[in-house]
């Protein structure tokens, strides 16, 4: 027989202590949270305390404009090795100056006219490889319904 204390049952504290502990040792053997199995109940004990080690992680690495359209940064080798040593993730480096280059030259943030744009600045844009891991990461996909007058996307996981 379980006692209600409260509103949460001895047995529920019991199993909500068990995760908490598996948290622990992970962050002891410094294992991101996010890299464990869990089932449904451990995730929703999970959500309650919000551990930033939980979250999906992407890296995006801001390097020089220069440095982007060569392709090659000296501190680019070592920021990776970081992220695999530190429970790893996708990196994505990308030049915000570049970007807002090539974003004043299109003139417009219309897609054909951006990679255009790109082009005539001689590397691709990292918009397009920036939305899409995101969207792999946080696993997020689109739907669409149509109906007669429109037709629209939703983002659902």
């Amino acid at each position: 027989m379980t006692r209600v204390i409260g509103r949460k049952s001895l047995k529920a504290d019991i199993e909500e202590k068990a995760v908490l502990i598996r948290c622990q040792e992970m962050l002891a053997e410094k294992i991101p949270i996010r890299d464990g199995s869990w089932n449904y109940k451990e995730i929703d004990v999970l959500n309650k305390y919000l551990f930033m080690s939980a979250k999906p992680v992407v890296y995006i690495v801001n390097i020089g404009r220069d440095e982007y359209i060569r392709k090659q940064n000296k501190w680019l080798p070592k920021i990776m090795a970081w992220v695999k040593a530190n429970g790893g993730g996708p990196v994505l480096p990308f030049s915000a100056d570049y970007e807002k280059e090539v974003l004043a030259t299109a003139g417009s943030p219309d897609k054909i006219l951006r990679d255009a744009a790109a082009e005539e600045c001689g590397a691709p844009t990292m918009i397009h490889k920036i939305v899409n891991c995101g969207y792999r990461t946080l696993k997020l996909i689109h739907y669409f319904t149509a109906g007669e007058d429109e037709v629209k996307c939703w983002t659902i996981r």
